[in-house]
């Protein structure tokens, strides 16, 4: 993240912060299902490895009705960020639901749903992917799956020489390739080099300061049925396993609400699923969203999973007493806007702590 996107992000929560209604916020935060998370974060203040955070969910995930990075997941980075924590959270997961400049698609297009939306592809000669994330990182880690007959593509930095090539051929698994590289800021571009090619995300760090991996797998359209299908190794659910975050922030139901409605005995059982799968490798916070639609069945499903599941719960709703109440932090009536989303992500700075 950019200096200037930190300072940004910063003024756009302390004004959240000044104006928020501050209704209950995060609860039902207990010693014993923090454990792992709290496991993960000791692990980066010792220098052994990155503690992780996924935040899954639908469009208001990604970030739409702002544009990047003010998302829930980088700006609450940047608050993490401030308090001293080395923060990876310029990660490519899918396809991303803001406008990026950031991502350069070239000759690559989203198809296969995985966690974070559809993979990126090419299966022609053409420019390459290009990312660029600002911050600087000697460590690159590709995610992509394997599967029969799939194609390759090859990897470099800055237009030099390849890294190697990614051969995707082989029994159905995701897989995961690390390079490294000098420490800076570069461009990762991923060139098509035969059959069809497939990515399904790219993640750096600084090997050396380890910290918080943040990951933003928002799907746009996402119901929390589409969360649940691991019947492919790269499939949302299945991605999410591998990924194996520390902390698993879930935000969806708005989805359910308004293209549907779905009804509630299939959304408790998809959102049990996702937590059950969740818990495997960390802790979990279930996220009650702002008032839209006919909400009060959903959010009153989403408080009882956050008993009866013994997760923690983000009562964003009652945080903002109603849209109505926070027109400022509204860019249209579904999403957030810039400061919408810097204020739910104050909300969360709790979760930084120890």
């Amino acid at each position: 993240m950019s200096a200037d996107f930190d300072a940004q992000g910063l003024a756009l929560s302390a004004r959240a912060f000044a104006t928020s209604r501050l209704g209950p916020q995060l609860t039902n935060l207990k010693p014993a299902n923090t454990l792992k998370w709290r496991r993960g974060k000791a692990h980066a203040r010792a220098g052994t490895r990155n503690a992780r955070i996924a935040f899954i969910g639908d469009s208001t995930t990604g970030g739409v009705g702002a544009i990047a990075p003010f998302n829930v997941p980088e700006l609450l980075g940047a608050r993490a960020k401030a308090r001293g924590w080395s923060v990876y959270a310029e990660n490519l997961f899918g396809s991303l639901d803001q406008v990026d400049t950031r991502l350069v698609q070239g000759g690559w297009g989203g198809l296969l749903n995985t966690a974070g939306g559809a993979m990126q592809h090419s299966n022609a000669t053409g420019a390459p992917l290009a990312f660029t994330p600002t911050q600087a990182f000697d460590t690159i880690v590709i995610a992509y799956p394997r599967n029969g007959p799939l194609g390759s593509f090859a990897v470099n930095v800055d237009g030099g020489a390849s890294l190697g090539t990614i051969n995707q051929s082989g029994s159905a698994a995701l897989m995961t390739t690390t390079f490294t590289v000098s420490l800076g800021v570069h461009t990762v571009n991923l060139t098509w080099a035969a059959g069809l090619a497939y990515v399904a995300s790219i993640r750096t760090c600084n090997s050396a300061a380890k910290g918080l991996e943040i990951a933003n797998m928002g799907i746009s359209g996402a119901k929390a049925i589409d969360w649940i299908s691991e019947a492919q190794p790269w499939d949302t659910l299945a991605a999410l396993k591998a990924y194996a975050p520390d902390l698993t922030v879930i935000n969806l139901c708005i989805n359910d609400i308004i293209n549907g409605p779905t009804p509630i005995p299939s959304f408790t059982t998809s959102m049990t699923a996702i937590v059950t799968a969740a818990k495997l490798s960390g802790d979990v916070v279930l996220v009650v969203p702002e008032q839209i639609g006919d909400f009060a069945q959903f959010h009153a499903a989403i408080r009882s999973l956050s008993a009866g599941l013994d997760v923690g719960l983000y009562d964003l709703a009652e945080r903002w007493l109603g849209v109505a109440a926070a027109p400022e932090w509204m860019s249209d009536g579904i999403h957030p806007s810039a400061s919408g989303y810097a204020d739910i992500a104050e909300g969360l700075v709790p979760l930084l702590g120890a």
